[in-house]
């Protein structure tokens, strides 16, 4: 299904996985399938 997230919650998982660079979309969609955000 569809994943809604708030730029906050985008924020923190991209300074979580990507620091201050840019990770890919493919690569983030991954890590959220992972680990959903509901689970944070």
């Amino acid at each position: 299904g569809n994943v809604k997230i708030s730029r906050e919650e985008v924020h923190s998982v991209t300074q979580q996985y990507g620091g201050d660079g840019d990770p890919s979309i493919g690569e983030l969609r991954a890590k959220i399938r992972q680990q959903p955000l509901h689970q944070y």
